[in-house]
C-alpha cells in the first residue's frame, strides 16, 4: 500500500495517511502521544525504536501499520532485545512439505 500507492483489498486509490499515527494519551483527557515501539531496558529505562504510521484506504478501510525506522528496529532484534525477534524465510528452493 505505502509503495503501490494502491489498496491491496480493493484496488483503491484513494489513501489516507497519519504520521505519526497517535492515540489519546492515558495520563490526560484532552492529550494524545504518537504510538511508539518501544522496548524495556530496565525497570526506569526504555528504548523507542521507532513511530508508526498508518495508512488507510478511503474506499474500503482497509489500514497497514509501518514502521518508519526498520533500521533500528533490526538492529534491536539482532541484539538480542527480549520482546522482538527476527524471522528470516530459508531459502531451500523446494517445495514446501
Amino acid at each position: 500500500m505505502r509503495t503501490s500507492h494502491r489498496c491491496p483489498k480493493c484496488q483503491g486509490e484513494d489513501l489516507l495517511v497519519v504520521d505519526p499515527w497517535s492515540q489519546p494519551d492515558p495520563g490526560s483527557s484532552n492529550t494524545t502521544s504518537p504510538t511508539q515501539v518501544a522496548f524495556r531496558m530496565s525497570y526506569f529505562r526504555r528504548q523507542v525504536a521507532t513511530d508508526l504510521e498508518l495508512w488507510v484506504c478511503a474506499g474500503c478501510g482497509y489500514a497497514e501499520l509501518f514502521a518508519k525506522d526498520v533500521d533500528t528496529l533490526g538492529e534491536l532484534a539482532d541484539a538480542g532485545t527480549q520482546g522482538l525477534r527476527r524471522v528470516r524465510r530459508e531459502k531451500d528452493g523446494g517445495a514446501y512439505r
